[in-house]
């Protein structure tokens, strides 16, 4: 089991921080590190990432094809090869919108770290944001 902890705000005006939790969520979702150790179609806890994330967030991946739900295990996600490109090109400030612009959902490996020691460890650089913790069988 694994206490992951779901932050006490939305990050929702806060496109940055939102992109790297979302990230962050699946470093956490895998048992991995840092991006480049995540993988494509690996089964990641469905219900921990929508505790950790705001439904709009996993839902946008979903609709967008960067993750799957596949037909084998419905109570699991899977970054797609879209996905993990999409993370890893996120994390190096290279993923660019149709028209080719940066996007402004474009991170640091920092901003990552620091958002999944808000996931794993309840910890965030506002004091007075609260957190709510919840033990999940990651697997």
């Amino acid at each position: 089991m694994v206490s992951v902890h779901r932050i006490g705000i939305s990050l929702e005006r806060k496109r940055k921080e939102l992109s790297a939790h979302t990230i962050a969520s699946f470093l956490v979702a895998q048992g991995v590190e840092n991006v480049p150790a995540l993988r494509a179609n690996r089964l990641m806890s469905y219900t921990a990432l929508r505790f950790i994330n705001d439904r709009s967030a996993i839902n946008y991946w979903l609709r967008m094809n960067l993750l799957d739900i596949p037909d084998h295990a419905p109570d699991k996600l899977v970054l797609t090869q879209a996905g993990l490109r999409e993370c890893v090109e996120r994390e190096a400030g290279t993923a660019t919108d149709s028209l080719g612009r940066k996007k402004k959902e474009c991170v640091t490996p920092e901003l990552v770290r620091e958002m999944r020691n808000a996931i794993l460890f309840g910890e965030y650089h506002n004091p007075a944001v609260s957190f709510e913790a919840k033990d999940f069988n990651l697997g």
